[in-house]
């Protein structure tokens, strides 16, 4: 009888203990904007994620001990899943440097490979951003442009740090989207008429 009243001593302890919401972050763009670029006609950006990116679960890797183990922080979540976050600060950085179409303009897609805290040693680390980005037609599904591009930030041991990393590489990599589209629409491809014509 004792026994059964620790278990539901102890049961009844840990259902009054106070419940701990984990800390939620959003991506802040951490580098100031480059020199804005004439750039194409965009009508939109698009950001896709696999499925094991489709959560807000943020997510760290310690290359030094599991390198192809993924982990998440019990105590740190972003606020919505990184493909979200990141379309809504590369809408607001790149959308203000390009061109306006009056028709719509040109579909920028963004695939994302991958957005995780990698540890180096225990007190070292690095935010990891790797996507594919394709520039579409303003009608149809005509691809008319391809790139990867990948920002590794250092970070430090803990989630805080790989938060402000990783608007360091979403503000760096904006930068990156914005030269490569202002080098595409001052090619001579016609990207520009494309984009601003349909």
């Amino acid at each position: 009888m004792r026994g059964l009243c620790l278990v539901l001593l102890s049961l009844c302890g840990c259902a009054a203990a106070p419940h701990h919401e984990p800390a939620r972050y959003d991506i802040a763009l951490a580098v100031p904007a480059a020199a804005k670029l004439p750039g194409l006609a965009l009508s939109a950006i698009e950001v896709r994620a696999p499925t094991w990116l489709a959560s807000a679960a943020m997510q760290y890797r310690l290359a030094y001990a599991q390198g192809a183990r993924r982990d998440t922080y019990a105590d740190s979540r972003w606020v919505a899943p990184p493909a979200e976050l990141l379309e809504r600060a590369l809408t607001r950085r790149v959308m203000a440097s390009a061109g306006q179409a009056p028709a719509g303009g040109c579909r920028l897609v963004l695939e994302l490979d991958e957005f995780l805290q990698a540890f180096e040693s225990p007190g070292a680390s690095h935010a990891l951003l790797e996507l594919r980005a394709s520039l579409y037609a303003p009608h149809g599904a005509a691809l008319l442009a391809r790139r990867t591009f990948s920002q590794k930030p250092p970070a430090g041991a803990d989630a805080k740090t790989g938060v402000a990393a990783f608007g360091i590489a979403a503000a760096l990599l904006a930068d990156d989207l914005g030269a490569w589209l202002d080098a595409l629409a001052s090619g001579p491809q016609g990207f520009a008429r494309r984009c601003r014509d349909g």
